[in-house]
């Protein structure tokens, strides 16, 4: 008896690790959101069009953005109150589509959003990649509403290849491919005053 009591376990225990495999083949790939990054001068509202893909068999759709580290909110249609009060707002036109503008009239002194599409399947439910809305004027990287020496040093600093995750957390590169290079230095040129 001792014997098939083992080969019990043995069967069991292959079971489950097949079911495990055949759970990790099947699990989705993480959905991207485009654009990665946006840069956008400050306006009463900005809005930004986002797309998630890929979304095969993809059930449903929920937009949402970081209020605070960690903190993820659903965005609807009618504009969300933002933690910092003061009249700052967040939405999406479309909140349960692949396709979607998002506004944001932003808090003050806060000039970078975190969003992201959270796709639910038959699987489950995976969220995007973040993405990231920066609301400064091109090559105005310190958001002060000028593009001078202050920025041209904040790239100088920066040089080199972006740390990751990027292109979300590298503040001097301007045309978010990564590297803070010639590129980004002559964008600051192209954008001085």
């Amino acid at each position: 008896m001792q014997h098939s009591h083992h080969g019990l376990r043995i069967v069991v225990i292959l079971a489950i690790a097949v079911a495990l495999l055949q759970q990790v083949n099947s699990a989705s790939a993480q959905p991207v959101v485009n654009p990665p990054a946006v840069s956008a001068c400050p306006a009463y509202t900005v809005i930004v069009n986002f797309a998630v893909t890929p979304v095969p068999g993809a059930a449903s759709f929920q937009w949402q953005i970081e209020t605070s580290p960690g903190v993820w909110t659903g965005l609807g249609n009618d504009p969300f109150p933002l933690p910092c009060g003061g009249g700052a707002f967040a939405y999406a036109s479309m909140p349960f589509s692949s396709e979607t503008p998002i506004g944001v009239h932003a808090c003050a002194g806060i000039n970078t959003y975190q969003i992201r599409c959270v796709v639910t399947d038959d699987k489950g439910s995976l969220p995007s990649n973040p993405a990231m809305i920066k609301l400064c004027c091109p090559g105005d990287i310190n958001c002060d509403d000028a593009v001078n020496a202050a920025d041209l040093l904040e790239v100088i600093n920066a040089w080199g290849a972006c740390p990751q995750p990027c292109p979300s957390f590298c503040g001097a590169d301007v045309n978010f491919d990564c590297v803070v290079n010639a590129a980004d230095l002559l964008a600051i040129i192209n954008n001085w005053g």
